[in-house]
């Protein structure tokens, strides 16, 4: 039986993608053409520090304090 968290994490992995997806759009469609390289690198590599430094951090404050921390800093 598919439990409903499963469901709806499913829908926040669709909406992520979603989003990472459309911020390249919105790059090609506001940044000028020979600029697009730099800002899609910079793009990347914001998004390769929050994936490496978000579970870090995430795992320093659950091993530090209670788990529900995680949601009290947004």
């Amino acid at each position: 039986m598919m439990s409903v968290r499963m469901v709806f994490r499913a829908f926040q992995g669709v909406d992520g993608s979603g989003i990472v997806s459309l911020n390249f759009v919105v790059i090609a469609e506001l940044v000028p053409a020979e600029k697009y390289g730099i800002y899609s690198v910079l793009t990347t590599l914001v998004y390769a520090v929050a994936y490496l430094l978000g579970p870090l951090v995430g795992g320093a404050i659950c091993e530090n304090t209670t788990w529900r921390w995680v949601f009290i800093i947004k």
